[in-house]
């Protein structure tokens, strides 16, 4: 899903409890991840929006794009470069590298499955079933 920015500021325009003008303001990007928060002036109502949860500290949708990348057998800094040229927020070659490290590679053994081709799909399902036991609902993958 790509979402323009300036649509999603577009909800955080008016304060949703006294309706009057209350502009959100980008607080924090960290890769994929977003946080807005709003702060009304008329009637001292404050939120902070988050665009998904975290894992271990680790952005979902961050880690998400990693193991799509790794699990898919692509060059990250191609699918990097893409996602750059369109202006979408995307993580780094080297936050991929460490995501890889640290989550991806020791979610599957190579002594555990017959070649380095089914290394992929196993590591995925893996990855998958973590996911889901953090409570990440997938729609589609």
């Amino acid at each position: 899903m790509l979402v323009f920015m300036s649509s999603l500021m577009s909800l955080f325009t008016h304060c949703p409890m006294c309706k009057e003008n209350s502009p959100g303001r980008l607080r924090r990007t960290m890769g994929t991840f977003v946080e807005i928060d709003q702060n009304c002036k008329h009637c001292g109502f404050q939120r902070s929006w988050q665009n998904q949860p975290f894992i271990d500290k680790t952005p979902a949708g961050n880690l998400l794009l990693s193991a799509g990348i790794l699990f898919a057998g692509t060059s990250p800094t191609k699918v990097l470069r893409v996602l750059k040229s369109i202006n979408c927020y995307t993580i780094t070659t080297r936050t991929f590298l460490n995501h890889q490290k640290k989550f991806l590679q020791p979610a599957i053994k190579n002594n555990e499955v017959p070649s380095s081709v089914h290394m992929e799909k196993e590591g995925l399902v893996r990855c998958v079933q973590f996911l889901e036991s953090e409570n990440l609902v997938m729609k589609t993958l």
